[in-house]
């Protein structure tokens, strides 16, 4: 304990007297392990953390499989859940539900735009939920025609009602409905962004229909149950299915996975490109504080020396030297943990909406023990390089000369700069690849043209509007009546130059429907599917869709006139590739449709994916009580929206407006998981490549005061200014050209974990490898040229004084 306390006070002192150098380590390990520690946080809450529900690892996500949409991820119909829950013996529970938004009456205030679950009473049980006040959901809820109830989630519960206990046993309006809150859920229970729950038959239509696939499925596996198991009976039962209603469920399978990767998704792999990134960022770092103290041990030689010849052992200088190693580390570890701080926050202000369990996110005990490891990681990375001083018993001998330093620590150093360019390479390439990728995406057409149209959802309340039996629709007449009212009102807006409404947007993928060639042969069993996209007419026209064959719906295309529809380019290539389609026939909801025009396609399922086969019917003829509305007009949208607000509030005032905003917006949305990738490897390569600089400045700005003498003598016997730079540079020169040559392998290796984020960019990109070699090439070279530009005016006098003995 007394050896300790001594090397501690030693430390102090010793660190004391080098301020500079004590503040650019602690630095630099501060802003290596602060990006590691924000971006592991993220991935601990997105990746590694198991799910906070009980029994995690045996929840998983029952999707069926569709080969007629080449879809392997679709939800179940009402009729198929059933027949699931009834004959699986795999599950401890299964259960379902729907997730639609719907409007809320708060006690105080506008109406709120609402995500809601209406799911089987199973679903809370099998996350594990308990009531804060009142009850969950029971059996006798959830039935046809069952009682109106709702259990609300904690934050909504204090949002809409101010934490008031009383509104339980209270009723509350839900799109116009009365629904009696039953209870809340405790504080800090989500599940899928989703604020309010129902039973699953108050809110979700078509239960009865096995054509209609609207239902996630969620199953508890039983103990000692394995997913391959489960997932063989599931598949019998498919296929018994499949046998018994061939029209609807031919061809269908099951698949399982996992919840936790179910809900997560892709961002996985994007998440661990992130931490990979900032890893390399961390033992960067760690290279540059390396070399500063491989430099600083090679001053504290002589110092070294003496404490050698008064008895100092090889055990205890070596104790001395890594205790001043961690003690720089400790506190770059907690500078860092501030640097966390606000690198988490400007993470999270830059993330893409899509980021799965981004609530979970945060500087937790998790993060601060990784900071802590990390910390004590450099300290012995960076701390190990001197530490070969302590046993060098022949450099210890004396107390240190010119012609024992010289080479000192050389390949050390040179090993620490190759390492650097090479690590900056790889981000650096990572990033231009990215970059090239997102490039692409940016010139895509992407079929439509957004400029100047703002665009929100719009839900009309059930309570108003209800949904006409089965057998009368498509007559909506209420719905299509609101409709009038509200286009309109929204046309008279002074500034307002066009209004459409559409039941998918043009960035919405919208759902898919069977669908029949008229006069063709009926294909045995399940039929091919397509989008379906009801849409007003004037919506084409509005968006610059162009049309090429055929003409545009019209107004006289309503409720009462024959079913017509357009088809996109997708549509023609699949069905029609060698004949003219306009005037032919589709199926599909049991009406055939005459096809009046074609239309170009728009990339709603994604810029990065082709578009799919499409089909615009007239809204009137196949009504929905739920739409996204657009507005025309050269106004900006922040004066435009307000106005939009005020109309809708006059018109539909229990109706809560989502999404509002510019449709250009949608777009960047629709980019924004590349670009919050693009934007942190770029930062990432950024820092490296500016790290990387610094460590060949000093390297060779070291080796240039180290060689004083020298060049100074070539200078007296003539060397010009020139010949010196040269000299002084060529060390350099060598160091970066092999650090890209090890680079350059390594960002092949690093850019196969890329290629599923790339877009028609292969992943051995000449042009993002080149670039990036150049770029880090010319900023290693001007780093190295600097200190040796400065080694040609040397003060020779002063140089050859100072080298007498």
């Amino acid at each position: 304990m007394h050896g300790l306390a001594n090397d501690l006070r030693f430390t102090l002192r010793s660190l004391r007297r080098r301020p500079g150098f004590t503040a650019a380590a602690v630095g630099l390990l501060a802003l290596g392990i602060g990006a590691a520690t924000a971006v592991f946080s993220v991935l601990h809450a997105v990746v590694l953390a198991p799910l906070p529900y009980p029994a995690a690892d045996r929840l998983v996500r029952v999707w069926e499989t569709d080969p007629h949409n080449d879809s392997f991820r679709e939800n179940a119909s009402g009729p198929d859940f059933t027949d699931f829950r009834e004959q699986a013996t795999s599950f401890a529970r299964l259960a379902a539900a729907s997730f639609p938004e719907m409007n809320l009456r708060p006690a105080a205030g506008p109406p709120l735009r609402v995500a809601v679950a209406a799911a089987t009473p199973e679903l809370l049980a099998l996350l594990g939920a308990e009531p804060f006040a009142g009850r969950l959901l029971g059996a006798a809820d959830d039935r046809p025609g069952g009682p109106r109830v709702a259990v609300l989630g904690h934050a909504l519960w204090q949002r809409a009602f101010g934490g008031d206990l009383g509104v339980v046993g209270r009723t509350i309006e839900l799109d116009g409905l009365p629904y009696e809150v039953v209870g809340v859920l405790p504080r800090g229970f989500t599940w899928n962004d989703r604020e309010l729950w129902l039973p699953l038959h108050a809110a979700t239509p078509f239960l009865d229909v096995r054509g209609v696939h609207n239902l996630g499925v969620f199953g508890l596996l039983r103990p000692g149950v394995s997913l391959a198991q489960a997932e063989e009976e599931m598949q019998a039962i498919a296929a018994g299915l499949a046998e018994r209603h061939p029209q609807d469920n031919r061809g269908r399978g099951v698949q399982l996975e996992p919840l936790k990767e179910a809900m997560v998704g892709d961002a996985s792999r994007e998440v661990w490109v992130l931490f990979a990134a900032v890893a390399l960022v961390l033992l960067v770092a760690c290279a540059n504080v390396a070399g500063l103290w491989l430099v600083r041990a090679h001053g504290r030689r002589r110092e070294l020396a003496v404490r050698a010849a008064l008895g100092a052992g090889r055990r205890r200088l070596a104790s001395q030297l890594l205790a001043e190693a961690l003690f720089v580390a400790a506190a770059g570890g907690l500078l860092g943990l501030l640097v966390a701080r606000g690198a988490l926050a400007l993470l999270l202000a830059l993330r893409p909406e899509e980021l799965p369990r981004a609530a979970e996110v945060g500087l937790h005990g998790g993060a601060a023990l990784f900071a802590a490891g990390a910390a004590l990681l450099t300290g012995l990375l960076f701390g190990a390089a001197p530490l070969a001083l302590a046993g060098e018993r022949r450099r210890l001998s004396g107390l240190g000369g010119r012609g024992e330093s010289r080479g000192m620590r050389r390949p050390a150093r040179a090993a620490l700069v190759i390492a650097e360019v090479a690590l900056a390479l790889v981000l650096v390439t990572g990033a231009g690849l990215l970059g090239r990728s997102f490039w692409r995406l940016l010139a895509v057409d992407p079929g439509f043209a957004p400029q100047g149209i703002v665009s929100f959802d719009l839900a009309l309340p059930d309570g108003r509007y209800p949904m006409p039996p089965r057998a009368e629709y498509p007559r909506w007449p209420q719905v299509l009546a609101a409709y009038e009212r509200i286009e309109e009102r929204l046309a008279a807006i002074p500034g307002v130059e066009g209004v459409a409404f559409a039941v998918n947007g043009p960035l919405e993928a919208g759902f898919t429907s069977q669908l029949g060639i008229v006069g063709r042969p009926e294909a045995d069993g399940p039929r091919d599917e397509a989008r379906i996209r009801p849409v007003t007419p004037g919506y084409h026209r509005m968006l610059s869709i162009p049309l090429r064959r055929g003409r545009f719906l019209a107004a006289a295309d309503g409720q009462s006139a024959p079913d017509v529809l357009l088809v996109n380019e997708a549509f023609v290539r699949r069905y029609f590739p060698a004949e003219d389609p306009v005037g032919r026939s589709v199926s599909f909801w049991g009406r055939e449709r005459r096809i009046v025009g074609v239309v170009g396609d728009v990339r709603f399922t994604g810029l990065e994916k082709p578009s799919e086969p499409a089909l615009y019917p007239p809204l009137a003829q196949v009504p929905f009580s739920g739409v996204e509305v657009l507005a025309a007009s050269p106004l900006p949208a922040s004066a435009l929206v307000p106005q939009l607000r005020r109309a809708m509030a006059e018109l539909e005032p229990d109706v809560a407006l989502a999404a509002a905003g510019p449709l250009t917006d949608g777009l960047r949305t629709a980019l924004g998981e590349r670009r919050f990738l693009l934007a942190l490897l770029g930062g990432f390569g950024g820092v490296t490549l500016l790290l990387a600089a610094v460590g060949i400045y000093g390297l060779v700005a070291f080796q240039v005061a180290q060689r004083r003498h020298e060049l100074g003598i070539r200078q007296v016997l003539g060397a010009g200014p020139r010949a010196v730079t040269g000299e002084a540079l060529r060390e350099g020169v060598v160091l970066v050209g092999a650090g890209i040559i090890v680079g350059l392998a390594g960002a092949a290796a690093a850019s196969r974990g890329l290629a599923g984020l790339l877009y028609e960019v292969p992943p051995l990109d000449p042009g993002a490898f080149l670039g990036a070699a150049g770029v880090l090439a010319a900023v290693a070279l001007l780093a190295a040229w600097l200190p040796a530009r400065r080694a040609a005016r040397l003060d020779l006098a002063s140089v050859l004084r100072s080298e007498q003995p």
